[in-house]
């Protein structure tokens, strides 16, 4: 529930941001994308598994859209125990990293969020509109603001694009030459498709990114604690992500924020997620102005007073 508006708006639109990303993830390091169709057809039988993963973040863009579906359940141990599972909807246009999402949960309600780079529009759950100035009904925050008040670098300057919703798919680019496993064929939303588990490298994720961008990958590797990010693929004959499985490890220190301490805590972020309809035409449009809070500087300030105790 938020108090007096600012500190809790970062930390629900962080969670956000990583389900709209996909990651999935990312956040929370999330990621992925995919292959359409059925089991590996004989054009991609002639390829090595390797290159067959590799290739699924092109083969997935290559379709210009698709919808998604995804569901995120966060697990946190500490004296405040907390599972919360998230489920949602929505479409994601490649071309720009654009993307919309309404989610449910029965912790917050339903929400909706639109990322139109470089900015994230939230509508709240209708519990907590009533925190919102008379009229609003949508809070902002421009990324790319936020990402250069923290890592010195912004939105755009972080990935290789601007395209925010397929950052963590890119990653796919950067799986393991070892560890790469098939896994057998399954059925996803009634298509035919070949399972996998591969290992993404960090280390090599970072090498094929700018100096900022490495400084943020290697704050995800201090997050997770490791270098290796593990993940199940799910890819049709034509090469495109049917499906993104992670499941990620974190652990925090405790913090003090405005006079109140957050313990420290350990848990875990399990993350899917399905893209279908590939090609399907996708329209996102910003919330008009008049219905939207920007609570970018309250992220700025909220982040800035919070500061590590043990």
């Amino acid at each position: 529930m938020m108090r007096h508006g600012a500190p809790t708006y970062p930390r629900r639109c962080q969670r956000l941001r990583r389900t709209l990303l996909g990651v999935t993830l990312v956040g929370s390091a999330t990621l992925a994308m995919a292959f359409s169709g059925g089991s590996v057809g004989a054009a991609l039988k002639h390829q090595s598994t390797t290159k067959l993963v590799r290739a699924a973040y092109s083969q997935t863009v290559d379709a210009k859209t698709a919808e998604m579906a995804l569901t995120e359940s966060v697990t946190q141990s500490n004296s405040l125990p907390l599972q919360v599972t998230i489920s949602g909807q929505g479409s994601v246009d490649f071309d720009t990293g654009n993307g919309a999402l309404t989610f449910s949960s029965s912790a917050t309600g339903t929400f909706s969020d639109r990322f139109i780079s470089p900015d994230l529009y939230i509508q709240l759950p209708a519990a907590d509109k009533g925190q919102l100035p008379s009229g609003k009904t949508w809070i902002s925050l421009n990324l790319n603001t936020v990402t250069e008040a923290k890592l010195g670098a912004s939105l755009a300057q972080l990935s290789s694009t601007s395209q925010e919703s397929t950052q963590l798919l890119s990653y796919l680019q950067s799986v393991s030459d070892t560890g790469i496993t098939t896994v057998g064929p399954a059925t996803i939303k009634g298509v035919a498709t070949t399972e996998y588990k591969a290992i993404v490298d960090l280390t090599k994720v970072a090498d094929q990114k700018s100096p900022a961008a490495q400084a943020a990958i290697k704050s995800l590797e201090a997050e997770l604690n490791a270098t290796m990010l593990p993940v199940q693929i799910w890819l049709d004959r034509q090469g495109r992500v049917r499906q993104v499985s992670e499941q990620i490890q974190v652990s925090t220190t405790s913090q003090s924020n405005g006079g109140t301490t957050v313990p420290a805590a350990s848990g875990s972020v399990s993350t899917t997620v399905d893209y279908y309809d590939f090609g399907t035409p996708v329209t996102i449009q910003a919330p008009p102005n008049s219905q939207v809070d920007d609570v970018t500087s309250q992220a700025l300030a909220a982040a800035s007073s919070t500061t590590t105790t043990g």
